[in-house]
């Protein structure tokens, strides 16, 4: 079994995910939690990793989720 991917935010448009080493994830977005798109994929290669988002402050409100890979 393997557990999910722990979120903490770290602010506006990012945050930090806790998994497994070598865990992979398309961090997707969206303004409305209807339609989303991939923005990154991103490895976890030390156990903790930070995503920040450098268009976050271009919508009033933009959610994000984190899938495997």
């Amino acid at each position: 079994m393997t557990e999910p991917a722990r979120l903490i935010p770290q602010g506006a448009g990012a945050f930090q995910i806790q998994c497994w080493i070598n865990q992979a994830f398309d961090i997707e977005a969206s303004t409305d939690l209807t339609g989303w798109s991939n923005v990154a994929t991103v490895t976890n290669l030390t156990g903790t990793l930070v995503f920040e988002d450098a268009e976050a402050d271009e919508y009033a409100s933009r959610y994000y989720r984190v899938v495997a890979r």
